[in-house]
């Protein structure tokens, strides 16, 4: 069993995101769900090779193995001449470029 399947296991009663929280979702998350753990909801995702989780959309990601903050750098590293692209949301990959909406794509 992978750490991914581990981790789903230990939250056997996983829900949907509620929109807000889909917001917080990088495109790059592989798969994702929230839970409940002693009265707090937090969300997880699978990101490449880790595990992330987050308290919720005002929260940053930590990886759940040591609890380290994810940077910004590697939820951007996947952005393709990004520093042509204004307003970028970095998690849901949209922004403008020369004044038209554009949204990057996980392939």
């Amino acid at each position: 069993m992978n750490e991914w399947e581990k981790c789903k296991k230990r939250f056997p009663n996983r829900t949907s995101l509620t929109p807000e929280e889909t917001n917080h979702i990088s495109i790059f998350f592989d798969d994702h769900f929230a839970a409940t753990d002693q009265g707090q909801r937090f969300l997880f995702a699978q990101f490449a090779d880790s595990i992330v989780w987050s308290a919720g959309p005002s929260h940053p990601w930590h990886y759940l193995n040591d609890n380290d903050q994810v940077s910004e750098a590697l939820l951007t590293a996947n952005y393709l001449d990004q520093e042509s692209i204004d307003n970028l949301n970095i998690l849901r990959g949209t922004g403008q470029y020369q004044g038209k909406e554009v949204k990057y794509s996980k392939e």
